[in-house]
């Protein structure tokens, strides 16, 4: 993506009022490039973020207009941000004093590793400091990684270029002076491969314009002209001069955390305070990520934050529209991170908190994400033969939009009850962007990647050989103890089980009980031990059924053998050795 303008830049488009004149001015003009990992929602952040602190730099009231924006990425995942800029000062012939600011604030590595200190070839150039503390003040971006990124400000210049201006904007000037210079050679347009990282040291020394700057080139702080950069330098600290107007010095010792929150209470550390911080927004788009205590005056183009009353900024206002709202986030995920499901008689549902509501996608969605769970076998897990294929040692559950279940307008369930786990396993949920839309905004969710839970077994034991067999109908007579081979390791809950026999010249279904059974577990070395029921003489042709409870057995996630009843496990008996030898004489010739 890229936007391109043209000369003459047109700043009365963003100042008041309307009636313009072409003028050539003196303008600080440089180009900045960030590449790191992030995604379009840091994306734009970040550029809001860049806007707010380059607003910061050069004379108060100065005007910022952004001449290209290009979006690139790199062959190693990483994206690349280009950001051109304008910066035209409010008094006259101040492009000079501008580009040496932002030279001052270029100083520095473009990637680390960085030297702790304020004056040195490596250190942690300002600008960098400046940006990355915008973007971590606000709550979408707060724990974003950004150690590694590269980040360099190049291509400083003070140049006459034609520019519309508002009428009035600047002071009649009888006599200009176009000496402004050149303070950086052209350098490269993006950054080098990923594994190179370059120094900038100064690249003159001294001041750099023929004009009376009004600071001095000894001093760390006294080119800074706002507080929250001031509060970026350790050893410069924002004061009142004798008239109670701030500005940045270099003091003795660094200032204290409660001093530095005092004069910037938007850095990341300080503790939120919407009075304090919507002030020193100075942009919609900053306005309306800073804080949900936040207001901005269409009018006077000034965020607030009230004590008390109606608050947040409507994020349709902001120029980049859908991408800067505040999107949906999961606040809440029950069970928590590393929490069961399932387990002693448990639920099986996922439940997902929102801080603001939202709905389900619908086809006129441009973005339509998913809800997965992707599941592994926990090391050291039983899984039974029997469990399918896709329930094995990994699998992946979808959970289109169907399966989902709205409990409110900000609480999504995922119910997994209906689903078969054969073992324990470790899940990880994934929610990707568009899974939910704001229902206030219709902007897509935030992604959430890798909230762990545990999903206990919820298949019970089953018998999966069974002696006698099942139906036998020639059990032999001699046979004295019956035996279960169960799906899966197990513990004997109840001991006695039963067992029963047809009635003679009955019906298929007139059983009546011959005696109460005990249950043993078998010690046979294996994972899964055989259930053993002794049973004691048996009569001949007879048909047995053996009666176990439900709940005689649980398996290790505590559910319960279903149990086993009348006729279920049935046999028959053999006829008796004497009757068949009666039965062969009587039927023998002779």
């Amino acid at each position: 993506q890229a936007l391109k303008l043209s000369p003459p830049y047109n700043f009365a488009a963003i100042l008041q009022p309307f009636y313009q004149e072409r003028s050539a001015e003196e303008l600080a003009t440089a180009t900045i490039t960030i590449r790191g990992p992030f995604d379009d929602t840091i994306l734009q952040i970040l550029q809001t973020s860049a806007e707010q602190t380059l607003k910061a730099f050069c004379e108060e009231g100065s005007a910022l207009i952004f001449t290209e924006l290009e979006v690139q990425t790199s062959g190693v995942g990483n994206r690349i941000l280009t950001l051109e800029f304008q910066i035209l000062p409010k008094s006259i012939n101040g492009g000079g004093d501008c580009a040496w600011e932002l030279q001052q604030a270029a100083e520095g590595r473009d990637a680390g590793p960085f030297v702790e200190c304020d004056d040195c070839p490596d250190k942690k150039p300002v600008i960098r400091r400046a940006i990355l503390n915008q973007l971590q003040m606000y709550a979408l971006s707060r724990n974003v990684p950004v150690d590694n990124w590269y980040m360099k400000m190049f291509s400083i210049y003070c140049r006459r270029l034609e520019v519309v201006m508002p009428t009035g904007f600047k002071a009649p000037m009888t006599l200009k002076d176009y000496r402004c210079e050149d303070f950086f050679p052209e350098g490269t347009r993006y950054p080098p491969a990923d594994s190179v990282s370059t120094s900038l040291a100064p690249a003159v020394t001294g001041t750099t314009t023929t004009k009376d700057t009004g600071v001095s080139t000894g001093n760390l702080c006294s080119w800074i002209r706002d507080a929250c950069i001031c509060a970026t330098v350790s050893k410069c600290s924002w004061l009142p001069d004798g008239n109670g107007i701030g500005h940045c010095v270099q003091v003795a010792m660094s200032p204290t955390y409660e001093q530095r929150c005092e004069t910037c209470p938007t850095l990341p550390e300080c503790p939120s305070d919407p009075v304090k911080e919507c002030p020193l927004a100075l942009s919609i788009c900053a306005c309306s990520l800073l804080s949900a205590g936040c207001n901005w005056t269409v009018d006077e183009g000034r965020c607030f934050g009230p004590p008390s009353g109606p608050s947040g900024v409507p994020c349709a206002l902001c120029p980049f529209a859908v991408e800067s709202c505040p999107l949906p986030r999961i606040v809440s995920v029950s069970p928590r991170f590393g929490g069961d499901l399932g387990w002693d008689g448990g639920d099986y549902d996922i439940n997902l908190t929102f801080d603001q509501p939202v709905r389900f996608p619908n086809n006129a969605d441009p973005v339509q994400g998913e809800m997965v769970i992707g599941c592994k076998l926990q090391e050291g897990q039983f899984l039974p033969l029997e469990a399918p294929a896709n329930r094995r040692v990994n699998f992946v559950i979808q959970v289109p939009i169907n399966k989902r279940v709205m409990l409110s307008d900000r609480v999504v369930q995922i119910p997994l009850g209906t689903e078969q786990f054969w073992a324990r396993y470790e899940c990880r949920l994934n929610v990707t962007r568009g899974a939910v839309i704001g229902l206030d905004e219709s902007v897509p969710n935030l992604e959430t990647r890798n909230h762990v839970v545990f999903i206990s077994d919820n298949v019970p034991p089953m018998g999966l050989q069974f002696s006698p067999r099942l139906a036998d109908a020639n059990v032999d007579l001699g046979t004295t103890v019956a035996t279960v081979t169960m799906s899966e390791p197990w513990y004997l809950m109840i001991q006695q089980a039963e067992l029963w026999r047809l009635k003679t010249n009955a019906g298929p279904d007139a059983y009546e009980k011959v005696s109460t059974l005990l249950m043993e577990a078998t010690e046979t070395g294996e994972d899964v031990e055989q259930l053993r029921i002794p049973l004691g003489p048996l009569a001949p042709d007879t048909l047995f059924s053996i009666v176990i409870p439900a709940g005689a057995m649980v398996d290790r996630s505590n559910n319960n053998f279903t149990g086993l009843e009348v006729g279920e496990w049935a046999f028959r008996t053999d006829v008796a050795t004497e009757l068949v030898e009666a039965l062969d004489e009587g039927l023998s010739p002779g």
